[in-house]
């Protein structure tokens, strides 16, 4: 691994160099979010699916009300990084080598080495070797979730699938980001899975996108 900035990466990985390097990286999002969400209730426990390297753990670990951050990173090597990054929060923060989807089983990442926070999930047979493991966020019976961060280049609605009674049952912000035309492609889709828990979008900054319920 390499550091930029404040931040282990990969060594492979050189996109996010000129963003790192350049002030923290989405911060302006990641305010804008925090501002609206305190503005309803105070957000004290954090999922952050597809944790990359910890640039939001991170500073979401500094905020006074954060209690614990569940993270979840399928790439060993960027977990790895997750971390170095996280030492000084680990009593807050856990991080799962695992990728979320809508049912437990299988799954082929492909990574793009120079840009590893790219990396795709692909739902494979169970019996490939080159596999990781995929498990439903349900599965972790989570309780008191405040705010679930969902970044996983595609896969976003597998994963929400594969969350319903935890979303039942805790009813936290649900963020979203809604960049990728394989995404965009999908809206209505999207649209139908947040109208089924009745849900409606309260802020959009960006790409990023704040769901709570209605």
């Amino acid at each position: 691994m390499k550091k930029i900035g404040n931040y282990f990466f990969p060594v492979t990985d050189t996109h996010f160099e000129r963003w790192v390097l350049h002030g923290e990286y989405q911060k302006k999002q990641r305010d804008e979010l925090f501002l609206k969400m305190n503005s309803i209730k105070s957000i004290k426990r954090i999922c952050d699916i597809g944790g990359h390297v910890g640039t939001w753990s991170v500073p979401m670990a500094q905020y006074k009300d954060t209690e614990m951050i569940y993270a979840f990173e399928p790439n060993e090597r960027v977990r790895e990084c997750f971390v170095e990054n996280t030492i000084p929060f680990k009593d807050k923060v856990t991080v799962y080598n695992v990728a979320l989807g809508k049912e437990n089983g299988k799954a082929l990442l492909d990574i793009e080495e120079d840009n590893t926070g790219n990396t795709r999930i692909k739902v494979v047979n169970e019996t490939d070797l080159k596999t990781i493991e995929v498990k439903t966020l349900d599965s972790f019976e989570l309780k008191d979730i405040d705010y679930m961060k969902i970044d996983v280049e595609g896969f976003e609605l597998p994963v929400l699938q594969g969350a319903v009674q935890t979303i039942r049952d805790s009813k936290p912000f649900i963020h979203v980001e809604m960049k990728t035309k394989r995404m965009l492609d999908k809206r209505e889709d999207f649209e139908e899975f947040f109208k089924m828990i009745d849900y409606k979008m309260i802020l959009r900054t960006g790409s990023e996108e704040l769901y709570y319920k209605a």
